[in-house]
């Protein structure tokens, strides 16, 4: 194996050309715009973006077949690349799939040619805040198709009155520069404060020195080996390694603090056996115990705040860096002196009467909205009097479950949703205290017109759009598995009680198909059958329910129409199966 450094614009040329390729085994690109956004800013602060990987390939016979970068549908995929046939030289990407596809999004211009999915829109570095006190989320702005076109950010001159650059145009940096101090390119002819414009073209030259100079590791095996030999490799290198997280640097920071005596560890565990809270620990996520706690921290009073960080500043998102920042004391406070109650009757409050469910971390849309909650909650029982608590818990439960239908709804939490907590945990409490003195009516309509501000009703069209999109995915597609969870309590076949919690195998419920996937296919000879598998794919969710494994086999072995017939309307009269979705 040899390793060499490619900057970011010959890697994507060598995507382009056919040089670098994607075999056909490795997985689809499923990157977030979140991990596009990250992987944005890391460029700009000249963090690594770690190593790529390639197997060479012999010029005659290549070991594994392959082909382009894409994102899309498997269906209707967008590909980039120019050439038809692969170039004599070809490597194929083991290890980098998924940073490499985020390059060409951001720096090749790699767009989703379907307009109404991710990634169809454009992204820009906002120079006013690069060389700014603004929080790096703030670098990175995503433009929707609809939003790019009537901002017409396809202009330069819209572009530097907007203090705006496009990320997969950086070498017009130069034609860029040239035109921040020229009036022809602002309403009225009137340039920015000499100040602004100053810091605009120091964010221009740091950004262009960053895409000259910024190197990626590029490991590639040699095309000697074969390929049991790159699968050993690979099983070798990833079993010999244990990756560091957040968890661990802050364990590691409070037992120290502590001298020994506080270990984050034995908390976790004890917390994972605790009944509605052991839903919200996992083994795959322990940072968010620990975004518990910062969130929590943060909802204490300013001069508890003060006097717990000496010096340290104060926790502005749920970041790995400022959950350091959460001290000793209150991780004691939380974890320890509580032993847990108070968590757990939260928890239980937040499944019961905000949720409608016990579900796992796994489950839940954008987990963040969680911690939300309970950072709430932590408030209320710390400043509000014991007397008044009761109609704070009411309205924080009624407030919190429109705000966290509404905001998974809209996507608001696609990008950035670590930096907005703090900046939502001030908003929803300030609404909380606005409305204290409103009756039920007057409440209702106070608060829905302040949740307007933070997170917008989605209209029923749009919500229609979603039930019915076949291809939906991440926060979308969990809130309507979410939902059908909640609303569908009984079986449709045998009218029996869903035992959601059950690990029976013959009784786990899983989400099912109506329409069988392949019945649909067996019958793509019928018009309204392939009219409406074209339109909405079979995996829309007006076509999926929940359903035990046992009874799923009994419904696939007949058509829909003669297992509606002969297991749903015989007793439909005595059954009631599930209130109506969303």
């Amino acid at each position: 194996m040899r390793v060499e450094q490619i900057n970011i614009s010959n890697i994507l040329t060598k995507c382009f050309n056919g040089n670098f390729q994607i075999p056909d085994f490795q997985r689809g690109f499923v990157w977030s715009p979140a991990q596009i956004k990250q992987l944005a800013i890391s460029f700009v602060k000249n963090y690594p973006m770690g190593l790529i990987t390639a197997w060479e390939q012999p010029e005659i016979a290549h070991h594994v077949s392959g082909g382009k970068l894409e994102i899309g549908t498997a269906a209707n995929p967008t590909k980039y690349g120019s050439y038809e046939q692969a170039p004599a030289v070809v490597n194929m990407v083991l290890d980098g799939r998924q940073r490499l596809t985020a390059l060409a999004i951001l720096f090749g211009g790699l767009r989703n040619s379907n307009n109404n999915m991710k990634f169809s829109g454009y992204w820009f570095f906002d120079l006013d805040k690069i060389q700014s006190d603004a929080d790096d989320e703030e670098y990175v702005v995503y433009k929707k198709k609809y939003e790019y076109e009537q901002e017409q950010l396809d202009s330069l001159s819209n572009c530097i009155r907007r203090g705006l650059i496009n990320i997969s145009q950086l070498d017009l940096a130069g034609d860029y520069n040239g035109g921040i101090y020229n009036p022809e390119n602002y309403p009225d002819g009137v340039v920015p404060d000499n100040k602004v414009c100053q810091r605009r073209i120091r964010s221009i030259t740091l950004l262009q020195q960053r895409y000259a100079q910024f190197d990626i590791p590029v490991a590639l095996l040699s095309s000697n080996l074969d390929l049991g030999a790159v699968c050993e490799i690979f099983d070798i290198l990833n079993t010999t390694g244990t990756k560091v997280s957040t968890f661990d640097l802050i364990h590691n920071n409070l037992f120290m603090k502590s001298n020994g005596a506080y270990n984050l560890r034995e908390s976790f565990n004890y917390l994972a056996e605790l009944q509605s809270v052991g839903y919200l620990v996992s083994e795959k996520r322990q940072e968010f115990m620990c975004q518990i706690a910062t969130g929590c921290f943060l909802s204490m009073p300013p001069d508890y705040v003060n006097a717990h960080t000496q010096g340290t500043g104060f926790a502005k998102t749920l970041k790995g860096k400022d959950l350091l920042i959460t001290p000793l004391e209150f991780y004691n406070e939380i974890f320890v002196r509580d032993n847990g109650d108070f968590l757990e009757e939260i928890c239980r409050d937040l499944f019961s009467n905000v949720i409608g469910k016990r579900v796992s971390i796994n489950e839940i849309p954008y987990p963040v909205q969680v911690v939300l909650y309970l950072s709430i909650r932590w408030y209320i029982r710390y400043n509000i009097n014991e007397g008044s608590r009761a109609q704070y818990i009411f309205r924080a439960n009624s407030l919190f479950k429109a705000f966290f239908w509404r905001n998974t709804l809209n996507s608001r939490y696609d990008q950035g949703y670590l930096t907005k907590f703090s900046s939502d945990l001030r908003k929803l409490i300030k609404i909380i205290h606005d409305t204290e003195h409103y009756d039920g009516s007057r409440y209702c309509a106070e608060a829905n017109e302040m949740l307007d501000s933070i997170a917008p009703l989605v209209g029923f069209d749009e919500i229609k759009r979603t039930v019915l999109d076949g291809e939906i995915g991440g926060a979308h597609k969990q809130l309507l598995k979410l939902s059908l969870m909640i609303s569908v309590t009984r079986d449709i076949v045998d009218s029996e009680n869903l035992g959601y919690d059950t690990n029976d195998a013959a009784y786990r419920v899983q989400i099912h198909h109506i329409f069988p996937k392949g019945w649909v296919r067996d019958n793509l000879g019928n018009v309204d059958v392939s009219s409406a598998r074209e339109s909405y794919g079979e995996n829309n969710f007006a076509n999926l329910i929940p359903m035990k494994a046992h009874t799923n086999r009994e419904w696939r072995a007949m058509s829909p129409s003669t297992a509606i017939h002969k297991k749903i309307l015989p007793g439909m009269h005595t059954r009631i199966f599930c209130k109506p979705l969303l």
